[in-house]
């Protein structure tokens, strides 16, 4: 609590201190003055970050490259407000305490490259371009104009276009566990009406988790190459087209949830689930180090092509066209439910999907009017392929061991109508209204086979000899062309805004605004073939599908830039009311459901600075703070499994309905008022840069980077288990542009102060853990023209 609040006493007192320093630079160069910054999350064009009534984070420009932002997992570290999390395949994104994923892949913060929405965010998380232009994080429901799983807000990825004249940057970075990371961008004209870009990207590092089984591969290695293509057609000045293609692929050892953070022997666990793994109880304390005798690994390939067709039809009109093709192949491989030298079980993914959009948008601006119309179609196959063996055994483990195959195809179909408007009643007032009509059909259709094995002795490892099998079909109708089941929902999201521009360089402005997450179909109850009965674990019919979840966000803010605009300041106070949240949890072995089990409340306010206050210095400042962020109804919550239920039952904790008293034959827990999974209540990020002049005309900078989360849950329960700690970061960079500025080499590190953390939390026979990147460093080497 105490580096807390020294901590916030810091952002504050740089905040506070930042406008005294500014003042005193009043006589710097004119130059000095924070640049504008050009965003296009209104869908209206072009507009200035500092006049559009919305909240959003950019990074841009240089920081991009200062701050090594090249995909999806780098955003957290320069916006506060937005945390990655990393359940060993699942990548989940949240933004103000806002996110998660159901058990068919949506999320809350819907995640866009160059306008067109990725079903599968590990597109983002993968890609390893240099030719970004710059990353809006817009905060908030975005209902109106991103539509369908825009509830925590969206991030829009924007590379750069195609040059009208020849450009090329090529970037390499070396650095420790044998780190390659090479990148180049090459852009240029091949017509007088058409130009063209090429970038490619490779990186290759050793894995930085040392496994202490004998001959095991360390975890949490690097191994992927991308490339895309660009190709801009400009006949005149009224009509452009720009044809975008790229390929991902990858093939990486995973830093899964393999990291012991309790012994196996822990008093803590219950007595009959205790047992001795001496490999593994000697890393315990050591996040460093796992001991693991399967590895774990992710392979996937991704193409993606879309279409960006504009024509000015004149001053007042614009029409404009994206259509976008995608498809995604991947398998995956991860170990389950323990993570010690004995072998007990493992999980394969193999996943498939493709998708097609198109967005035609209409821009208008009619005297004091300004806004967007709309039509939005998306269309979606999915179908995953998920087997787990479990029939190892460790000295604590006994009962049956289990084979289970499941195959499932999920296909999306929505179709959406959106418009904003904007009318200036006076030049400094204006309101905004908004509101999007979504129609989405999902379809579900899926098997589950489970095959029994002898248990036998405790053999450390063997699988057991088949004994049974019984055969669970989810939907009858399994195989067909058609889906077995069909879901129809319909959704209205509006918004209102008002703004005041108060100053040229001062505006506050207040918003409502709607979101939601679509629903659709989870695994539900098994029918055996043979007897037409429910199985044992089901007394009762389970529903197979669930409805959407929705929010609702009040929020005020203010946009200001002080001192001869040398310093940008822009604060956002918000409450988000979040209402049948979808929720994914187990019901038996080998079976999840989500259903829409809860309401939340998320309370709190970002502050977004960026300052220069003397000659070559820039401070920036992201915070976030989330002083309430608490489950307001949660009755049935799906308690962790092994050790905190059985705490939880140990101790008779009174918000524990235990299993005997729901029909469906699992413990819930009362988790109302419980703290949000992943919901710190504060994050903050400083940066410092100055920049020296040398009397030749180069140029030498320094760069360091300071980040701070608070403490952290990852259980419902909000047990100290599965509670991490607040960490600090410390990053820094060193580096020298010669004059004319066409190259620059720097020394660069990452948490400089090898700080052990963990990325997310996992609760089941043991509590295991992702970890977080280690100290990392090395030399990097840009070179333009």
């Amino acid at each position: 609590m105490y580096k807390f609040h020294l901590m916030a006493g810091a952002c504050v007192a740089i905040l506070g201190l930042v406008p005294g320093a500014a003042q005193a630079a009043a006589a710097a160069a004119a130059d000095n003055s924070v640049t504008e910054v050009i965003v296009t999350a209104t869908k209206t064009g072009s507009t200035n970050l500092q006049k559009t009534p919305l909240a959003i984070s950019v990074v841009g420009g240089d920081s991009l490259k200062e701050s090594r932002v090249i995909s999806l997992k780098d955003i957290s570290t320069v916006v506060s407000g937005v945390k990655i999390d990393s359940n060993a395949q699942d990548t989940i994104v949240r933004i103000r305490g806002i996110g998660g994923v159901t058990g068919i892949g949506d999320g809350d913060v819907s995640v866009y490259v160059d306008g067109v929405y990725l079903s599968r965010v590990s597109v983002a998380v993968q890609s390893n371009f240099n030719d970004l232009d710059r990353v809006e994080v817009v905060k908030g429901p975005q209902g109106t104009l991103f539509g369908r799983n825009a509830v925590g807000g969206a991030l829009n990825f924007i590379t750069k276009r195609p040059t009208h004249s020849f450009t090329f940057n090529n970037t390499l970075a070396v650095g420790n566990y044998n780190l390659i990371d090479e990148a180049f961008v090459v852009s240029g004209p091949i017509s007088p009406t058409m130009q063209a870009s090429l970038a490619v990207g490779y990186v290759k590092r050793d894995g930085y988790v040392t496994n202490v089984i004998p001959n095991m591969p360390n975890l949490g290695s690097s191994n992927r190459r991308n490339a895309r293509v660009q190709l801009q057609w400009e006949p005149t000045e009224k009509i452009s087209n720009i044809l975008r293609a790229d390929y991902i692929y990858t093939n990486e050892i995973m830093s899964t949830n393999q990291t012991l953070l309790v012994r196996t022997d822990d008093p803590r666990i219950a007595a009959g689930a205790r047992y001795l793994a001496p490999i593994a109880n000697s890393t315990v304390g050591d996040l460093s180090k796992v001991a693991t005798d399967l590895t774990p690994y992710a392979m996937e390939q991704s193409y993606g092509i879309n279409d960006e067709f504009r024509y000015k039809i004149n001053d007042n009109l614009t029409i404009s066209n994206l259509i976008a093709y995608r498809t995604d192949k991947s398998r995956t491989l991860r170990v389950a439910n323990d993570a010690t030298e004995y072998y007990l079980s493992d999980f394969i993914q193999v996943y498939r999907e493709h998708q097609f959009s198109e967005e035609l948008n209409l821009q208008h601006t009619f005297g004091p009017l300004t806004g967007v119309v709309g039509l939005y179609y998306f269309k979606e196959y999915q179908r995953q392929y998920y087997s787990a063996i479990s029939g190892g055994r460790n000295p604590g483990r006994t009962g049956a061991g289990n084979y289970t195959l499941q195959d499932t195809k999920q296909p999306t179909t929505s179709k959406a109508i959106f418009f904003s408007e904007t009318f200036h009643v006076t030049p400094a007032i204006g309101v905004t209204v908004g509101a999007r009509y979504s129609q989405e059909v999902k379809g579900y259709d899926g098997i589950n086979t489970q095959t029994v094995y002898d248990p036998g002795a405790a053999n450390n490892g063997a699988l057991m000899v088949s004994t049974a099998g019984v055969d669970f079909p989810f939907i009858r109708g399994y195989g067909s062309k058609t889906p077995a089941l069909s879901k129809s929902q319909n959704a209205f999201t509006p918004k209102i805004a008002v703004d005041w521009q108060i100053t040229d360089d001062s505006m506050v402005y207040a918003s409502v605004a709607r979101g939601f997450r679509s629903g659709g179909y989870a695994n539900s109850a098994r029918k055996d073939t043979a007897s037409g009965t429910l199985t044992p674990q089901f007394t009762i019919p389970v529903r197979a599908d669930f409805d959407p979840e929705w929010i609702t966000t009040y929020e005020i803010g203010s946009k200001t830039e002080l001192f001869d605009r040398r310093l940008r300041l822009n604060i956002a106070v918000f409450r988000n009311d979040w209402t049948n949240l979808q929720v994914t949890s187990g019901i038996a072995p080998s079976v999840n459901i989500t259903n829409n089990a809860a309401a939340a409340r998320v309370t709190g306010f970002d502050i977004d600075a960026l300052a220069k206050p003397l000659d070559g210095l820039t401070l920036t400042a992201s915070a976030t703070f989330l002083p309430k962020a608490q489950y307001t109804e949660y009755k049935n919550a799906n308690p962790p499994a092994g050790i905190l239920l059985a705490n939880l039952t140990a101790s008779g904790d009174p918000r524990l309905k235990p299993a005997n008293l729901n029909p469906l034959g699992t413990a819930t827990y009362d988790a109302s008022g419980k703290r949000l999974i992943s919901a710190p209540k504060a994050s903050i990020i400083l940066t410092a840069q100055k920049d020296f002049e040398l009397s030749g005309g180069g140029q030498i900078f320094a760069r360091t980077e300071y980040q701070y989360t608070s403490i952290t849950d990852f259980a419902v329960t909000n047990d100290a288990l599965v509670q991490r700690p607040a960490y600090s970061l410390f990053n820094g960079q060193i580096g020298y542009k010669p004059p004319g500025g066409k190259w620059r080499a720097e020394i660069w590190g990452r948490n400089l102060t090898d700080e052990q953390y963990v990325n997310y939390i996992n609760a089941g026979s043991q509590i295991t853990a992702a970890v977080g990147t280690p100290r990392t460093f090395g030399v990097l080497l840009d070179y333009s023209f």
